[in-house]
């Protein structure tokens, strides 16, 4: 650190102090980094390492958006959109951006890609946004495969637990999803005979599926 605030790198500084998770002296140094005059691209990157994307101005968001899709740096502009919260604009500028490499990408190259998204937050923020989609249109199968996949199973329980009545009556719903649903309301209820009965009607249901 010594070296770096004699040479007056206030970038360099910001990112060790982040990584000793110093908050007060990180943003100490990225005020002295924008006060000396960055780029666009280290002014996103220091905003990032904040988390105060959105103290970016829109247009120069935009901008830099744009200067990412041009270079087909498509991690950097998933990442971005991720960070804003966009997470379908995400995902899309990952899907597209390994799918332009395919013809010449290698093998090890392309797991670490899918890795890399696999492991960050687009996903989980892609289940959220569907989520509150499920939630806004009232479509209670929906809600429940969303919480499903987050693994918010207190959520979950607590939904089907309010509306009990509505697994029985809506027209929505066929009659697997009815009889998947009574089987997480009977697990959340801890009503084990209910969970068998529900097991054994779900079963015949899917029993009576035809695979010709």
């Amino acid at each position: 650190m010594e070296i770096n605030r004699q040479a007056g790198n206030s970038v360099n500084l910001a990112f060790l102090y982040n990584s000793i998770t110093n908050q007060e002296l990180r943003d100490k140094a990225v005020n002295q980094a924008l006060a000396n005059g960055v780029s666009t691209d280290v002014l996103v990157m220091l905003r990032r390492l904040q988390g105060q994307v959105s103290d970016i101005p829109a247009n120069v968001l935009d901008e830099h958006l744009q200067h990412l899709r041009a270079e087909g740096r498509f991690r950097a502009r998933g990442a971005l959109h991720a960070d804003l919260g966009q997470h379908r604009k995400a995902a899309e500028a990952y899907v597209d951006g390994i799918n332009s490499l395919l013809p010449d990408i290698e093998d090890f190259t392309l797991a670490y890609y899918l890795k890399e998204l696999a492991g960050s937050d687009i996903i989980t923020g892609l289940f959220v946004q569907a989520l509150q989609t499920a939630s806004d249109d009232d479509d209670l199968w929906w809600q429940v495969r969303a919480l499903q996949e987050l693994g918010w199973t207190t959520e979950l329980h607590a939904l089907l637990l309010n509306s009990k009545e509505r697994i029985e009556t809506d027209p929505d719903l066929g009659d697997v999803q009815r009889c998947e649903l009574r089987l997480i309301l009977a697990r959340a209820k801890g009503d084990r005979a209910a969970e068998r009965e529900a097991r054994i009607a779900l079963e015949r249901h899917k029993a009576e599926i035809t695979w010709t």
